[in-house]
């Protein structure tokens, strides 16, 4: 723990980021100018990367890779609402897309009908890769280690940015510290969903398309 009144710059903003899993990296970014207008290449696909809430928040984040950069187009979150909602916000944007990254209990069978959300998602022509089930500790260290490749949208990733810089520890009043356990808040969902961006980015492959190519396969997910 920092001092409860720090005495120097540098201490002031280690302490404003403890606790923080992301906090020092969204800083850098707003100081490299690295939130800002970020637009849209169409000729470069569109991956997604979700957080697959049951009763809960869903979210997804849209970004493209474009050479070492990762840029982050859009951020949606919402809840109370089914699969096929978030499906056709998808097939509403103009985006030609890639790879949609989800975590590995989206191959689950749910019981009510016996289908998984991958199955789901393909009888409506969108096709989930589910993401490497790592611990949520590597996956945050994932996250981190891309954090510095990231531009973001900043109106349409608003949202998104806050709830990164948002994700924390919980706190442990017994011992006066930070824990090792997360704090489930509004911060959760988005969080994960962005853990499940940085796990996946060794699914997108196909880097090498032509925009002929990727016209193919936009056409057969919106079939």
């Amino acid at each position: 723990m920092k001092r409860e009144f720090p005495s120097t710059p540098n201490e002031a903003f280690e302490s404003s980021n403890e606790g923080l899993y992301y906090g020092r990296q969204i800083v850098e970014a707003r100081q490299q100018g690295r939130i800002r207008n970020v637009y849209y290449d169409a000729n470069v696909p569109v991956h997604t990367a979700w957080d697959l809430g049951y009763n809960d928040s869903t979210a997804i984040w849209f970004f493209q890779q474009c050479g070492q950069e990762i840029h982050l187009l859009e951020y949606y979150e919402n809840s109370g609402e089914a699969l096929t909602h978030y499906l056709q916000y998808l097939k509403s944007k103009p985006y030609t897309y890639g790879k949609h990254l989800v975590p590995h209990d989206a191959a689950v069978h749910e019981y009510s009908t016996g289908l998984s959300r991958v199955a789901v998602a393909r009888n409506h022509g969108i096709h989930f890769t589910v993401v490497p089930d790592i611990s949520i500790n590597e996956g945050i260290d994932a996250a981190r280690n891309i954090l510095n490749r990231c531009w973001f949208e900043e109106i349409k990733c608003a949202k998104g940015i806050t709830v990164l810089e948002s994700y924390k520890k919980q706190w442990n009043d017994r011992h006066g510290c930070w824990s090792s356990l997360l704090l489930h808040n509004f911060a959760s969902h988005g969080s994960d969903a962005f853990r499940m961006l940085a796990v996946g980015m060794g699914r997108l492959g196909s880097k090498g398309l032509s925009a002929e190519e990727w016209k193919k396969v936009r056409l057969e997910n919106l079939a």
